[in-house]
Formats: structure tokens, sequence, C-alpha cells
């Protein structure tokens, strides 16, 4: 026999649900970025945040094992070192290039410029040959 459990976000027995919502509806009829802005936000998003949301998300995946802090831990590791020296390795790569995007991202694209298109602030950044905050490569 099953064990049922619940808490505020989820619950399963019979069938199993996220914050009210069919694990198997969300699956099959939502992108994965709405599940988590329903976990993370107790709603799930309006097609504006959802869009942004997964944009987010997917900007996450650009840096992969070669970015500089992964870099970083990764040697450390090579030679050894134990996990915490890695660890540290990585955060004492973190610097204004690297690490501190989000923060900026959210500055620049979301509170000083929320009366513009996506697309304009993009332009904009690309006109002026500034890197756009938050993704830690240069604006092509």
């Amino acid at each position: 026999m099953p064990v049922e459990w619940k808490t505020s976000v989820s619950s399963e027995g019979e069938e199993t649900l996220i914050r009210g919502y069919s694990v198997f509806e969300l699956a099959s009829k939502r992108p994965f970025g709405d599940t988590v802005f329903l976990l993370l936000r107790g709603e799930l998003p309006n097609p504006k945040e959802g869009k942004l949301f997964n944009s987010i998300l997917t900007m996450t995946t650009t840096h992969g094992i070669g970015n500089l802090s992964t870099v970083g831990a990764r040697v450390a590791a090579s030679g050894g070192s134990p996990v915490n020296a890695c660890i540290a390795a990585g955060l004492l790569a973190l610097g204004p290039h690297h690490g501190s995007g989000p923060a900026e991202a959210a500055a620049a694209n979301f509170q000083k410029n929320a009366s513009r298109s996506p697309e304009q602030l993009v332009t904009e950044f690309k006109n002026a040959g500034k890197r756009m905050p938050g993704y830690g490569h240069p604006v092509l």
C-alpha cells in the first residue's frame, strides 16, 4: 500500500499534485519553467511571465563546464586538493565579469528598462559595444 504524504507544496496519494495541479497535467500541457515558477511563486505564470522565466532558465545553461569558476575548481581538483579547497578555488574566481551578472541583469534589464522591449534593449547594448549583464558573453 502506498504511503500518502502532503505538504503545502505537493502531495502524493492517488494523484501526485504540485500546489493543487496534477503533475501529469503539468508535464503534458505546460513548459517545465511553468512548473518551476509554480513551485517558487505558488501560482502558474501568465504568458509574459512564463516566456521570461523560461528564457532565464535556458540562459542558465550557457556556461557548461568551461566557465571561469568551474575551471578553477576543476584545476584544483585535478591537483588532488581537498573538496573544500576546490570549492574555494571556484568561489575565488568570481569577480566583476563572472558571477555578478544576475544582480546587474536585474538592475539593467528589469528595473531601469521596463518600458523598452527586449529587442530594443539588446540593440542598445550592442550598438554601444557593451556586454549584456547577466549572460557573461559579449554581445555580438
